[in-house]
């Protein structure tokens, strides 16, 4: 199967420390890691290891940090297509402390340059696809280009809305599948900020006419919707070391399921699987199974239905 992604590209570099900073207050800390990542990157690397082609679209500056970037998704055997501009590469900062929570900060530098012309250029390569998965780290007009594309073809095309942003309700219906985690969702959907249980964002999906969505829970699992059905799947218990990049994972496996043909339901459990073996490793690209060592490790997950 083949899977097109679009997304950033970029340096990260990951510290540990015992705990998060107060104001004011300087922190050690216990581990410094420098790798390449980006939520497109990431997914990229993760739908490869678990047995996809996967044609990935980015852009990055002409230095050290985008050149490392390119070289190692060579690496990784993924057919990768950059658009060299000129601005810094795209930076993040990854802090993470000792119960595995992480705070993020990112510089987006030559991800926001990433042009629709460029994108089109590869359509031929787009329209090969059985699944296309994009995220909110790539300019709007380049996901219209391949949502568009997309539509045309009649291949399905996955949103991870991530990081959160307000989206015309009429663009987010045309996609196949939303990926949102609950607070994206809750933005998603306009609700005011707060906590929602499972079973009413579930109802305000439905009373929004959305038919597919996959919501994240963190530790207490997924809400799978699916034609006004909807079921709450479960987390795996394990000794969580880094939680960076697992939201990366579930999508990926996501999107390598349904581009094998496999339901929504059994996308999910198999999606839990892999972030659940993700989160048990330090860092991101060294915690992205293979489809061998998902095997490996794999749990049967049994949903309650919701309605």
């Amino acid at each position: 199967m083949k899977i097109g992604i679009v997304g950033l590209s970029g340096m990260s570099v990951f510290m540990t420390c015992d705990h998060f900073h107060a104001e004011g207050e300087t922190v050690t800390a216990q581990s410094l890691r420098r790798e390449p990542g980006g939520k497109g990157y990431n997914q990229a690397i993760a739908a490869q290891r678990l047995g996809a082609q996967v044609f990935y679209c980015s852009s990055c500056g002409d230095d050290s940090d985008g050149q490392f970037c390119r070289r190692e998704a060579e690496r990784e055997n993924i057919v990768s297509f950059w658009e060299i501009v000129d601005h810094p590469t795209a930076f993040a900062h990854i802090l993470t402390d000792s119960n595995g929570r992480n705070r993020v900060t990112v510089y987006r530098g030559a991800a926001d340059a990433l042009s629709v012309p460029f994108v089109h250029q590869q359509k031929t390569h787009w329209l090969d696809c059985d699944v296309l998965l994009l995220n909110l780290e790539c300019p709007i007009p380049v996901l219209e280009e391949l949502l568009q594309t997309g539509e045309e073809a009649g291949i399905p095309v996955i949103l991870n809305p991530a990081p959160a942003l307000p989206l015309d309700s009429g663009f987010l219906h045309r996609f196949s599948l939303l990926t949102p985690n609950e607070q994206e969702a809750a933005i998603l959907l306009g609700l005011p900020e707060s906590t929602y249980e499972p079973i009413q964002l579930a109802q305000e999906f439905v009373r929004q006419q959305y038919v597919r969505a996959v919501v994240t829970l963190g530790r207490h699992g997924a809400l799978v919707l699916e034609n006004e059905h909807a079921a709450l799947f479960p987390a795996l218990s394990v000794p969580a070391v880094d939680t960076t990049g697992a939201g990366d994972c579930f999508n990926a496996a996501l999107a390598v399921c349904l581009a094998q043909g496999k339901t929504l339901f059994q996308a999910a459990e198999c999606a839990i699987n892999a972030s659940a073996y993700s989160v048990q490793h330090p860092g991101v690209l060294h915690a992205l199974p293979t489809d061998q060592e998902l095997d490996s490790q794999w749990h049967p997950i049994t949903p309650s239905i919701l309605f």
